[in-house]
């Protein structure tokens, strides 16, 4: 990897956050973070001044954007950091070790959410994400207020301890009125699982608004992939509070959801849904639970597999 000022190389020659179709590359600015050998009074936009910690560098990064698509690259290590903030066209994006997973870039929080905030054209990408585990161990490893325009991709969600509930959490979770918004979002490739073993599997990997029904009416879903995720979970693998008027246009597709500790997959459903009259799809997923497919509108349910017929409880890898 090769750094022109700003810019930043792959070994090829191509700039790092160029699209995928050869476009131009990001012109916003440039962070790096590196918590082995960085330090928080440095600059933070070149590798050898890189920031110390995550939050440095969200601070900086929302304190002097350019509003372009800013890039945080963040170096191999442990962080153990709760980072808040509103991320705003900016990707924070792990750099593995050659020949290593993305799960050398670790967010561990002790006491609250690896991230809580906003993400408008945002990404989270190639990071592990564990849920708390020392205080507060219930609270979501990732709570978003509201997620617009972005993604997060390549990235680990794993339990740390036995009491964790929910990987990604996607508007208020709250059954009253508390308004969240999940539009024109990409969760794509992620692993939802365990960080030590599968007593610490999260009861909701993904979950999209709230629990209930009765505020349910304030959050909406409209245009949004979720796809390619491993996700196992004790008891809903995929869960949307989002009630029908303010769900549309979205789609649930190729994931693969089950459950580590339990036999017969998760406890409650695959992939459940608060209102059938929605009009998400849900194509092609491999679902093992009690059941599979809850509240939805049969007509939006197309070649999915489903199974209950697991044997046994099987321990999953630990997150590295």
């Amino acid at each position: 990897m090769t750094t022109f000022g700003d810019r930043v190389y792959e070994l090829g020659g191509s700039p790092v956050g160029a699209g995928s179709n050869g476009g131009a590359p990001c012109v916003g600015k440039i962070w790096w973070v590196d918590g082995t050998n960085g330090l928080n009074s440095n600059s933070g936009r070149k590798p050898k001044q890189a920031k110390k910690t995550i939050q440095a560098a969200v601070d900086s990064q929302i304190s002097e954007t350019s509003s372009l698509g800013d890039i945080i690259y963040v170096m191999p290590g442990v962080y153990p950091e709760s980072i808040t903030g509103n991320l705003t066209k900016v990707s924070i994006i792990g750099i593995p070790q050659y020949g290593h997973a993305a799960g050398t870039i670790a967010i561990n929080p002790t006491a609250g959410s690896a991230y809580t905030g906003d993400m408008y054209h945002a990404t989270l990408k190639n990071l592990l994400i564990l849920s708390p585990s020392t205080s507060n161990k219930t609270v979501d490893a990732v709570y978003l207020t509201n997620m617009r325009w972005s993604s997060i991709e390549n990235c680990t969600f794993a339990g740390a301890d036995g009491t964790c509930v929910t990987g990604l959490q996607v508007g208020s979770e709250a059954d009253t009125a508390v308004a969240g918004a999940c539009d024109y979002n990409l969760i794509a490739n992620n692993i939802f699982s365990t960080h030590a073993g599968y007593n610490s599997e999260f009861t909701h990997p993904i979950k999209i608004g709230s629990a209930g029904s009765t505020g349910a009416g304030a959050k909406t879903m409209v245009n949004t992939r979720i796809t390619g995720n491993i996700v196992y979970g004790t008891t809903i693998g995929i869960y949307i509070g989002v009630v029908g008027g303010a769900q549309y246009g979205s789609i649930i597709d190729h994931n693969y959801i089950s459950s580590g500790s339990r036999e017969h997959g998760c406890a409650t459903s695959g992939i459940s849904n608060i209102s059938a009259s929605a009009t998400t799809l849900v194509v092609e997923n491999w679902i093992n639970a009690e059941d599979a497919l809850v509240g939805w509108n049969t007509a939006s349910t197309l070649n999915n597999t489903v199974s209950n017929a697991g044997t046994a409880a099987k321990e999953l890898p630990a997150s590295s």
